[in-house]
């Protein structure tokens, strides 16, 4: 089965036809899984401070010394 995703509020949403829940044995109603773990679990467990690059360091001082108008 091939389907596109649709736009409802601010979520994309999966349309399944009725038909195919039907012959599956699904109902209208269904229980959403959570996540066995956090999506970010683990991001930072191999940084390295001393290895990282600061990348600020090469841009130029503010010579102006005036705040910016908007």
């Amino acid at each position: 089965m091939k389907t596109e995703l649709q736009k409802q509020g601010n979520a994309l949403v999966v349309g399944i036809p009725e038909a195919n829940l039907t012959d599956c044995g699904i109902s209208k109603t269904i229980n959403i899984i959570e996540p066995s773990q956090s999506p970010r679990t683990g991001w930072f467990d191999h940084y390295q401070a001393r290895q990282d690059t600061d990348v600020w360091q090469n841009l130029p001082p503010d010579h102006d010394g005036e705040d910016w108008a908007w």
